[in-house]
């Protein structure tokens, strides 16, 4: 009889919190239905942290009026390392970490996946639809929990090896 109830015994899966933007409401989905430009959000009159959509975030109020030298520098970099896989202006990173609350912090997560990305990209000899796929892969992994990252990046290109390997790169360093 146990051997039945094992063979026909679904296992249940792992509930993940989501917020449903046509509901306004806070809903448990499971895990491998998150998508890609599914990211972790933490609000503010919430403890825990929740998935949502990227395309229905807003904006934040500007926290920074301006920003250090060296920050900017570093925004400066890290538009050149993404422009062809994120086309954005230098302009358009520096108001985003503007609004960040610790656009220091930001930044040094950005940097970190650029890093990989460029010993990804090199190592591997991407060609610009495996980079992005790597980028996707990556901001996956800086926008939610590595259990999460194949549901929301989706890679269809890279073989499965690699995907691991940028995860791990991510998560654990050792690329350099």
């Amino acid at each position: 009889m146990n051997f039945l109830r094992r063979l026909f015994q679904k296992e249940r899966p792992v509930l993940v919190r989501y917020y449903d933007t046509a509901t306004k409401t806070v809903v448990r989905i499971p895990k491998a239905e998150l998508r890609p430009g599914v990211v972790l959000v933490k609000a503010a009159d919430d403890p825990e942290p929740m998935y949502m959509d990227a395309s229905d975030l807003k904006l934040g109020s500007i926290q920074h009026p301006t920003l250090p030298e060296e920050l900017r520098a570093g925004i400066e970099h890290l538009a050149a390392e993404l422009a062809d896989v994120n086309p954005q202006s230098a302009a358009d990173w520096e108001d985003g970490f503007r609004r960040d609350q610790n656009p220091e912090q930001e930044l040094a997560g950005w940097l970190h996946l650029a890093a990989i990305l460029k010993v990804m990209s090199t190592r591997h000899g991407y060609d610009l639809p495996r980079r992005k796929e790597c980028f996707r892969v990556l901001v996956a992994c800086f926008t939610g929990a590595r259990a999460t990252v194949r549901e929301r990046s989706d890679p269809t290109l890279l073989p499965p090896s690699e995907v691991e390997l940028t995860i791990k790169y991510f998560y654990e360093g050792g690329y350099a």
